[in-house]
């Protein structure tokens, strides 16, 4: 199954939703599935990307970018991943 895990976003609980959400990823593909985790604030992650933050916690966005990502001027576009998911996980807080 395709599944596309939705993470991070702008809220003061950015750092808790990415872990999570990529601990579900993870959980995931060691079920077999085929997952892309996605971040409203900042794109799709990499399964790299999704190492460092389990391993690290490491802020893919520095801390003033989180505050100002709320602010952006451009709307969110859709990934194409999405509508090609047989599932969407949302793991925002």
């Amino acid at each position: 199954m395709r599944v596309v895990v939705l993470l991070g976003g702008v809220s003061e609980e950015r750092e808790v939703s990415l872990v999570s959400g990529c601990q579900v990823a993870a959980a995931l593909r060691e079920s077999g599935h085929d997952v892309v985790a996605i971040d409203p604030a900042d794109g799709m992650l990499s399964q790299r990307d999704e190492e460092e933050i389990l391993s690290t916690g490491v802020r893919l966005l520095p801390p003033g970018a989180i505050a100002d990502a709320g602010a952006l001027a451009a709307p969110f576009t859709m990934p194409e991943e999405i509508p090609a998911a047989d599932v969407v996980f949302p793991a925002l807080h």
